[in-house]
């Protein structure tokens, strides 16, 4: 929401999911619009309907993140590969 604040924008947020599924299918068949960190999987809906995809324009700032995981605990390898693919996307490495 901070991004619509940004804009001076206050959306009218009528419903939310979290099912990819079902915001998938009403955003194939008209009936709203969603903004997702990321594209669905495939371009179509369950049943068969092209799901319409719009890049914000200008591009959104990005945002901090961070690595799941325990404080105590070394970082398993699959989370540290994970957070050197997002060190890299963001900085550009």
């Amino acid at each position: 929401m901070a991004c619509f604040r940004a804009h001076g924008l206050v959306p009218n947020v009528r419903h939310r999911t979290h099912s990819r599924e079902l915001t998938s299918s009403v955003v194939a068949r008209g009936r709203a619009y969603a903004i997702l960190v990321q594209g669905p999987p495939n371009k179509q809906s369950y049943e068969g309907l092209p799901i319409p995809e719009k890049e914000v324009d200008p591009p959104l700032p990005t945002c901090p993140s961070f690595s799941p995981g325990r404080a105590a605990r070394r970082p398993s390898p699959r989370v540290r590969a994970l957070t050197e693919v997002a060190r890299r996307q963001h900085h550009g490495a």
